[in-house]
């Protein structure tokens, strides 16, 4: 953590999650909205030398008014930012950008998120490929093909994929088009004796959920491979951070885990959640996590629990229909998640606002199912759906759809499992396919 003091505003940073801001001094001058003297130009100027972060960080200070925060959007512009304040690590800036919550054009509305992570890519090929993601227009091609049905998931690392297929993992690199594999996988990994579920990535180690009631962890680098009894039923969700693992199953427990290699299969704490366990997902702090259940026994399916205790700390929401289970759940922050699930509605939860209803919420417009979801951590989210491969981008900022892409026939129609992007693809699994949309070349 790094304190900091400028204009007199005292913040707390967390590199690795994001800001707060403590207070804000008394008798702040009010600021006339769209009444400010500055350009681009006298910005950078007059905070040269400080490397342009007081620019960033010195609008905190200024009064909270949406009309403000749309001036700062046309003066405050990623382009600034990175051409004054190369050395802040990335999510830093990010977290600020999100922060602020600052009202951008809707050509940037994706630009904002990814510009750090294309900062190699020329200035032109940015506002492409931004374009393309902005009006939808993309190319789509199949990387995989498999003949019996699957419920895939997948994860992306670098220049690699790894996908589940049955009760293997496999591991691919992507050609330098990113929109192509080469064929021949880098590796497999197995020992589950049924499909697997879920996995994830932490610490170089594959954290897998299997129906067959166990978990696996296997070294990526290497041979090393260890599977131990988690669960009574299928484990359907697992997740590692910081050298834990929580999973959740259809026996309706959730359980906590040790990474270490000396104490694996060592159970921490286990949880009577009353209901099957459809997602999990640990906070960015460490301190908790949360799971998405049924709907069916318990009267809520998002519950937060302590995870050094594995007591239960709050549930959220008040007014879910029975069935209304939670098929996805991720943190944004340590604060803010989203869910979504067999109620056909993605919801943004904000833990500071109110745990009793959530701030922001959008419906799937043809009533299906909603598996899974994604987010660059600003203002695009992805969503699969349960009926003919449907993927939709949404913006936040609006309620209605931005774009659908139906990836499979009526006779074919298939869930979409799992939902990973890039700056310029998006991957997404389906019952016979990994189909990629390629929004730098369409």
């Amino acid at each position: 953590m790094t304190c900091l003091n400028l204009f007199g505003i005292n913040f707390s940073v967390w590199w690795e999650v994001g800001v707060r801001v403590d207070f804000f001094p008394s008798g702040w001058p009010a600021v006339p909205a769209l009444s400010y003297p500055f350009s681009i130009r006298s910005l950078s100027h007059r905070y040269r030398h400080s490397k342009g972060q007081a620019v960033l960080l010195g609008f905190l200070g200024y009064p909270s008014v949406e009309r403000e925060k749309l001036f700062l959007s046309r003066v405050l512009t990623p382009s600034l930012i990175s051409r004054y304040i190369p050395d802040t690590p990335k999510f830093y800036l990010i977290s600020l950008w999100n922060f602020l919550g600052l009202a951008m054009s809707c050509s940037d509305w994706f630009m904002c998120s990814v510009w750090t992570r294309m900062a190699s890519v020329p200035v032109k090929e940015r506002v492409k490929v931004s374009q393309n993601w902005r009006l939808g227009r993309c190319r789509e091609g199949i990387l995989l093909k498999w003949r019996c049905s699957q419920m895939p998931w997948m994860q992306l690392e670098g220049d690699s994929l790894y996908i589940s297929q049955a009760n293997f993992i496999l591991a691919y690199q992507f050609r330098p088009d990113g929109a192509s594999l080469n064929r021949r996988p880098l590796g497999v990994f197995a020992g589950h004796d049924e499909d697997v579920c879920h996995f994830v990535l932490a610490n170089s180690h594959i954290i897998s959920a299997g129906g067959d009631g166990k978990i696996g962890v296997h070294k990526i680098h290497s041979t090393f491979t260890v599977k131990y009894s988690a669960h009574e039923q299928e484990v359907n969700c697992v997740d590692c951070r910081g050298g834990i693992i929580v999973s959740g199953s259809r026996d309706r427990t959730a359980k906590v885990w040790p990474l270490a290699s000396g104490r694996l299969g060592q159970c921490l704490h286990t949880i009577q959640t009353e209901d099957r366990v459809w997602s999990i997902a640990i906070s960015p702090l460490l301190s908790s996590f949360v799971t998405g259940t049924a709907c069916c026994g318990h009267f809520s399916p998002l519950r937060i629990w302590d995870l050094n205790r594995g007591q239960l700390m709050m549930h959220l929401g008040s007014d879910f229909p029975p069935g209304a289970g939670v098929l996805d759940v991720m943190y944004e922050s340590p604060s803010t998640l989203l869910s979504c699930g067999y109620d056909t509605y993605v919801r943004y939860w904000d833990l500071r606002a109110s745990v009793r209803k959530c701030v922001m919420e959008w419906e799937e417009p043809h009533d299906s199912t909603l598996y899974c979801l994604q987010t660059d951590g600003n203002h695009l989210l992805a969503t699969g759906s349960s009926y003919y491969g449907v993927v939709r981008l949404w913006d936040r900022r609006q309620r209605a759809c931005l774009h659908a892409f139906p990836l499979t026939s009526t006779p074919l129609s298939s869930p979409v499992y799992c939902l990973r992007f890039t700056t310029k693809h998006l991957y997404a699994a389906l019952s016979y396919n990994l189909h990629v949309l390629d929004f730098q070349n369409p």
